[in-house]
């Protein structure tokens, strides 16, 4: 039975920047991870147009706006879904999207993202789903309260809302009932971000959501 999405944060350093890589996955790993969410870069424009390619599967597509959603629940733009690309892949190629792969992870991943930041900022992630569509379904909770998801199932929401945690530059946390924190068993939701992810994320991007208007010459 897979229960549970383990988050490991690698940071390759070279002469040409930087790239992180996270890893969700169905057995159990202990993982380094801080104590309330952190952020290990971000954008410096927004909002992050996100596209899927032919493999992701039409009927989830509402799944990906729900996760925006849950990103953008105080009105903030952090993210633009844009549908499906004919030419974006799952590699570095200077597009975020978001692929379906329909066999399971060798290594019993449920996800993995990797983001590229070279010079600083983040320019660009990709997210691939692992294993059969039949795995996940998709629960709307109301005000972001709690409810179940079918039983033996993943809420793919959820999933989705931890990956795009990831694109915006978070890292895995071990704080409790938090969106961002990789101990997610079967049937689990979480479909709100917490106070103290919440202050973060406005944190993180304050100067670009809020940027100093320029003076006067």
């Amino acid at each position: 039975m897979r229960y549970l999405l383990t988050f490991i944060l690698m940071v390759f350093l070279s002469a040409c920047g930087a790239e992180s890589s996270s890893f969700h996955s169905t057995s159990k790993s202990a993982g380094d991870f801080p104590p309330t969410p952190k952020m290990f870069e971000s954008w410096e424009k927004l909002p992050i147009p996100i596209y899927v390619d032919n493999s992701f599967p039409t009927e989830f597509y509402d799944a990906i706006n729900q996760a925006i959603g849950i990103w953008e629940a105080d009105g903030s733009n952090y993210f633009e879904f844009r549908g499906i690309t004919a030419t974006g892949t799952c590699n570095k190629d200077s597009r975020n999207v978001i692929c379906w792969d329909l066999n399971p992870n060798a290594d019993g991943y449920l996800g993995m993202t990797s983001t590229q930041f070279p010079n600083g900022p983040i320019i660009e992630f990709d997210t691939i789903i692992f294993g059969s569509p039949k795995e996940y379904s998709i629960l709307k909770c109301a005000d972001g309260s709690v409810c179940s998801v079918a039983t033996g199932k993943y809420d793919l929401v959820t999933t989705l809302a931890h990956e795009l945690g990831h694109g915006l530059g978070f890292s895995d946390t071990t704080q409790k009932d938090c969106v961002m924190n990789p101990n997610f068993s079967l049937g689990d939701v979480v479909q709100s971000l917490d106070d103290i992810l919440a202050a973060s994320l406005n944190e993180g991007y304050e100067d670009v959501l809020n940027p100093e208007p320029m003076a006067d010459l």
